[in-house]
């Protein structure tokens, strides 16, 4: 499940990264996103953050609930959480790439 969400998320955001165990991921992500303020970094922190979140919620739903949600539903959450998010941050420069990507089209976003 959780590596059905992964490959998701980086096909939807365009963005790919080596499969990682939770100790590498979590070594990596913090010397990868903590040194600089770009765009790029800001959306693979919220990627990570997010995708996390939710495959986290999802095994509590499973194993308290017994109620299991499909990959794909729970990966066009975490991207559409993840746009609006985007949507409401001014600190990115919001690019034609950006925009293509996240499906900014039509929105008031500036261009820069």
């Amino acid at each position: 499940f959780s590596s059905q969400v992964w490959k998701i998320i980086q096909d939807k955001a365009r963005t790919y990264w080596s499969v990682l165990t939770w100790d590498n991921l979590i070594e990596w992500t913090s010397h990868r996103f903590q040194t600089t303020k770009t765009t790029s970094n800001i959306i693979g922190a919220l990627i990570i953050a997010a995708t996390t979140y939710h495959i986290w919620q999802e095994r509590n739903k499973r194993t308290f609930l017994n109620h299991a949600t499909q990959a794909s539903i729970v990966g066009d959450e975490i991207f559409q959480q993840i746009r609006e998010h985007l949507m409401n941050c001014n600190r990115i420069c919001v690019t034609n790439e950006i925009r293509t990507t996240w499906n900014f089209n039509g929105s008031s976003l500036a261009n820069h």
